[in-house]
């Protein structure tokens, strides 16, 4: 499996808008998880992130694991700095 992330580290002030987006191929089907440091990102499971009017809570490194038949892959992270 190959996974190309549009890796944006990104310095904003709040509230804003963060998009950002993996593209894999791979023997199909795939699936998608975000992680927000370890843990995970509930709801989040499309090849694209996007999260509209950016509290401070929200900041920290994200990353995503991509999953098919053959096995898995997790991108390097991202990370989110929000200041208020």
């Amino acid at each position: 499996m190959t996974l190309a992330w549009i890796r944006q580290s990104l310095k904003m002030t709040a509230p804003s808008m963060w998009a950002t987006s993996v593209s894999a191929t791979g023997d199909g089907p795939l699936s998608y998880q975000r992680f927000i440091g370890d843990a995970l990102n509930d709801g989040a499971n499309g090849f694209t992130l996007t999260i509209s009017g950016v509290p401070a809570s929200d900041a920290g490194q994200y990353s995503v694991l991509v999953v098919n038949n053959v096995g898995s892959t997790t991108s390097l992270p991202a990370m989110l700095t929000v200041t208020p």
